[in-house]
């Protein structure tokens, strides 16, 4: 059963950190989104060059995260991480404007961490960090764990207000792979562990080993994800993912 399309306006931009822009998307098709998706993601539909494409036919899908939903004035919000090759969501995230249109397909399931378990771990690079700030938003007060984040510069730290039984550990400026060494270094806890964590496509794999076959982490409990493939495009990952012989 194909998605749901809506047909929205760039109402604002704003510039969240250097290397992140987040767009607010308009319009009454907006009164037809659903509640509860943030975290979860939309697609949109684009030509090769990063324009609006018309319609479905021959458009490129690009996924972006749900970062917030304004019912009342009908506004969706997405964030655009600068990272990689230039592909069309990225070129369209940098260049829209006030007044540009575009089609919106979803919204896609939103990826929750386990509600039975006793702390969490959270990992990610900026392309997750919208989702991952939706997790940490829906955290309970009392949670407990830790969250590691990887970065391009030091200004693009930011996060909602955590629960202070949750740490932060930044990776600044670093190659990909530093996030897995540094989720390594986290001290594991007693307990039932939740674990939530998208990044790139290596760097998931490494994760996915450390947390499966090193901590024996079951995939009841663990949400893990690439969003990207280092020097690839969005095609590429996509068929690197189905042809991911450990998936």
């Amino acid at each position: 059963m194909a998605k749901p399309t809506y047909r929205v306006t760039v109402a604002a931009t704003e510039r969240r950190t250097p290397n992140l822009r987040r767009v607010h998307l308009e319009g009454p098709d907006l009164a037809r989104f659903p509640d509860g998706f943030e975290g979860g993601y939309v697609k949109l539909l684009l030509r090769p060059d990063g324009s609006a494409a018309p319609g479905p036919e021959g458009a490129k899908r690009r996924s972006y995260t749900v970062r917030a939903l304004d019912r009342e004035a009908q506004r969706l919000s997405l964030d655009f991480a600068a990272h990689g090759l230039a592909g069309p969501g990225t070129r369209w995230g940098a260049a829209a404007e006030v007044g540009d249109v575009i089609t919106v397909v979803g919204p896609g399931a939103v990826k929750g961490l386990d509600p039975a378990s006793t702390w969490v771990l959270l990992a990610g690079d900026l392309t997750a960090l919208p989702a991952l700030s939706v997790q940490l938003e829906r955290l309970p007060p009392d949670a407990t764990g830790h969250a590691v984040i990887a970065v391009p510069s030091g200004d693009d730290r930011v996060l909602p207000e955590l629960p202070a039984g949750v740490e932060v550990s930044w990776v600044v400026g670093a190659a990909p792979q530093a996030l897995v060494e540094r989720v390594r270094a986290v001290p594991w806890r007693a307990g039932t562990v939740g674990v939530w964590s998208a990044s790139e496509f290596e760097v998931m794999r490494a994760l996915r080993s450390y947390f499966r076959d090193e901590r024996g982490v079951s995939k009841d409990a663990m949400y893990i994800s690439s969003y990207w493939k280092r020097d690839a495009t969005d095609e590429q990952h996509k068929a690197a993912k189905k042809a991911d012989p450990t998936a």
